[in-house]
């Protein structure tokens, strides 16, 4: 079993994300441009179908379930974009832990796992949603315990069951120290999210590095 210990998990993910800040700020800036870019296609699209199938708010008659078909598409495709630019930072993130060349476009290689990814996301929410119900100590148990999934999904293209139980195999005997490392997370992202927001283009590189050096290091 692979020891961790938080400081050095810490002081490394905090140096290599220092280390490509400009890297990180590029995909963040490149991803705000497309999410905003698609916002307006869907806006345009939305107003098209709603003046077309006569959706108007608030409702004064209920409008043909085609168009409310139609919406759902439009919401679910975003949904979607946002987790293929969630799986794209993880895989750049691994990209830089393991010392390999990355960029813009990486952001767009695991792309063919959004499904599986989605699966992976649903069940994690549920097992938190269900620990978090027994008195809220299971949830963070388990919500430790499966806090590689997506990661492993995303670095080993492996099935959604694969993927929580690699995780679960990962993080056995090493829960409270990576509660600590989340703790600290919790914390960097509460101090960029006080700084307007703006900090949060520095605070989620930094916490971002921090959890896949913890992942490398017991994935190793």
């Amino acid at each position: 079993m692979q020891a961790i210990n938080v400081i050095d998990l810490v002081k490394r993910g905090f140096n290599r994300a220092i280390e490509n800040i400009g890297l990180f700020l590029g995909a963040e800036l490149s991803a705000a441009g497309l999410f905003f870019v698609v916002i307006s296609i869907l806006g345009i699209l939305s107003v098209l179908i709603s003046r077309t199938f006569g959706i108007t708010f608030p409702l004064k008659s209920a409008p043909p379930v085609w168009g409310w078909l139609f919406m759902a598409v439009i919401f679910v495709g975003f949904l979607v974009l946002i987790d293929i630019m969630a799986m794209g930072f993880i895989r750049l993130s691994l990209r830089i832990e393991d010392g390999q060349a990355a960029g813009i476009r990486t952001l767009f290689e695991a792309k063919h796992l959004v499904w599986r990814y989605i699966g992976v996301s649903f069940l994690y929410k549920m097992i938190m949603l269900g620990g978090s119900m027994l008195f809220v100590v299971p949830g963070i148990i388990w919500g430790i315990q499966f806090s590689f999934a997506t990661r492993v999904l995303v670095d080993r293209e492996v099935g959604i069951i694969d993927a929580l139980r690699a995780s679960s195999r990962l993080t056995e005997g090493h829960k409270l120290n990576l509660f600590a490392i989340y703790l600290i997370l919790f914390i960097l992202n509460g101090i960029g999210s006080a700084l307007y927001g703006i900090g949060m283009l520095f605070v989620f590189p930094i916490g971002l590095m921090i959890s896949t050096a913890a992942y490398r290091r017991l994935a190793s």
